[in-house]
Parts: structure tokens; C-alpha cells; sequence
């Protein structure tokens, strides 16, 4: 579940790379216009015939970017202090991210107890978290404590059927 997350943001992470790109190279200003090729004719007339390319910005337009970010950095770029980061937020794990990532390096080392008492003391602070409860549903049902993952599986649809 954990790398399925990963997998969906790195791909999301690419497609907005790819996307952010192509706007900014259309912001600097190259579109595509009409080149003109003249071939040798047969009959003695040229004939011309247009081909795509791309005009690269100036460096007048690099220069013109670059004094408009640099205006923004001035009115809107500071170093934030330590307080400020940690008031933030910054410098942490969010809970539910710190609990799956301990779930699973748990479940890696084959500790599968200590990870379902992971999972069954968070579903304890926080009844209404559907993905930890499934999360300890999978879990036991792996093990093998199938009336216990049942209950946690009716626990969930439950949840659900709350939630329409």
C-alpha cells in the first residue's frame, strides 16, 4: 500500500515536471512558425516548401525573466527562522505517514505482532481511520487470525456505510 502511495506520486510528480516544462518553454517565447526551403526543381522553377521549427528565445528574453524573478524574490523570498519551520510543521512526519512507515519496515522484518499492536493502538486514538483499519484487516487475515480480521473488515464497511 505504502509503495502503490510512492508509485502514484512519483508518477503524478512526472506528469507535473512534464507539464510544468512545455508551459514554460511556451512562456519564453518559441513557437513554431513557417521556415522556407527552397528545393531544386525538375523544371527548372524553385519551389518552396515550409518546414516547422521552433524560434529560440533571445537572450533579451532571458534578461527580461530573470529581472522579473529576481523582483520576486525581493518582494516575496526570506529564510524562514528554526521557529518558524518547526511552528510549520516542516522538520516532521506527519502521524499517519511515521505509523505506516513503522507498519511496514515492521511487516519487512517479519515482526507482524508488533505491527498489527502498532496498527490496533492507533485504531484505538483514531476509530474512524478506514485505511488503518483495513491496513490491520490485511494484516491479520495474512497471519492468520481470521475471526479477528473479520471483525475489522465488518468494522470497515461499517465506516463506510457511516460515511454515504
Amino acid at each position: 500500500m505504502i509503495r502503490d502511495r510512492y508509485a502514484i506520486v512519483f508518477s503524478l510528480g512526472i506528469v507535473v515536471l512534464t507539464a510544468g516544462a512545455a508551459y514554460a518553454y511556451s512562456q519564453l517565447g518559441a513557437t513554431p512558425v513557417r521556415a522556407t526551403l527552397v528545393l531544386p526543381p525538375s523544371s527548372g522553377e524553385p519551389v518552396k516548401v515550409g518546414v516547422d521549427r521552433a524560434i529560440d528565445p533571445a537572450a533579451s528574453d532571458y534578461r527580461r525573466f530573470a529581472a522579473e524573478d529576481a523582483a520576486w524574490r525581493r518582494k516575496n523570498a526570506r529564510l524562514l527562522s528554526v521557529d518558524e519551520y518547526r511552528a510549520r510543521g516542516d522538520w516532521r512526519t506527519p502521524e499517519r505517514q511515521a505509523l505506516d512507515d513503522r507498519v511496514f519496515a515492521l511487516t519487512r522484518r517479519g515482526e507482524n505482532a508488533k505491527a498489527i499492536a502498532e496498527l490496533e493502538r492507533w485504531v484505538a486514538a483514531h476509530p474512524r481511520d478506514s485505511e488503518a483499519l483495513l491496513d490491520l484487516a490485511r494484516l491479520t487475515n495474512q497471519v492468520g487470525r481470521n475471526d479477528e480480521s473479520i471483525r475489522w473488515y465488518r468494522e470497515v464497511l461499517a465506516l463506510k456505510e457511516r460515511a454515504r
